[in-house]
């Protein structure tokens, strides 16, 4: 395997580990009333 192919992997796989830690927060958020959302 190619470094540059390995920092791509690896980037891609922080960004999808950012994106759903930032979904797992907004709903305990939700669940815990921070937001004043009303759904």
């Amino acid at each position: 395997m190619e470094e540059s192919t390995l920092s791509l992997a690896i980037i891609a796989a922080a960004i999808c580990l950012f994106v759903y830690l930032v979904h797992r927060i907004e709903v305990v958020a939700k669940r815990a009333g921070w937001f004043e959302d009303d759904e």
